[in-house]
């Protein structure tokens, strides 16, 4: 089925928000968990309540959501706004990390996850951010095409080894 684009709107989550975040968060985690169990832990909904509510308190993040008609969340970009000063090495940097970015599987191929990618960098924009920055895992094939789409591109790759076990 070929859904069409729409324009959505784009509103900051409050803490009235939370229960209906909690579902997509829970989605996300559980994503994670399945794909990379030796680093991830499973979350029960009390505790991504608690992150979300730290993530809606602190000055430095936002969370912005897609809400349909029926006052439902379509989907969610989380961002913090980050900063490098004075740094021995770094050049001083104003910049955005997204943190998460969810689109509720029901209401994917409605461009939902575009529109927060191009309100986010609108909003770096406005506030003179140099860049953007994300995190993405290997297994993620999809997100991965998605922000290559976008015009990201890799700049760094992180490693790990497991030696708890040698």
């Amino acid at each position: 089925m070929n859904k069409t684009k729409i324009r959505v709107d784009i509103i900051k989550a409050t803490l009235k928000d939370i229960d209906k975040l909690v579902p997509l968060y829970f989605k996300l985690n559980k994503h994670h968990y399945q794909n990379i169990d030796d680093f991830y832990k499973e979350y029960t909904n009390s505790k991504i309540k608690k992150l979300i509510k730290r993530a809606i308190a602190e000055k430095e993040r936002d969370i912005y959501i897609v809400i349909d008609k029926e006052d439902n969340i379509k989907g969610l970009i989380e961002i913090e706004f980050k900063a490098i000063e004075d740094d021995i090495e770094l050049m001083d940097k104003n910049y955005i990390e997204i943190k998460s970015i969810i689109v509720d599987e029901n209401y994917r191929g409605e461009n939902i996850g575009s529109e927060l990618m191009q309100y986010i960098e609108k909003i770096g924009q406005e506030k003179k951010i140099d860049h953007i920055e994300l995190k993405v895992y290997n297994f993620n094939e999809a997100a991965i095409k998605f922000y290559v789409k976008k015009g990201y591109k890799p700049f760094a790759h992180y490693y790990k080894k497991d030696i708890s076990k040698v």
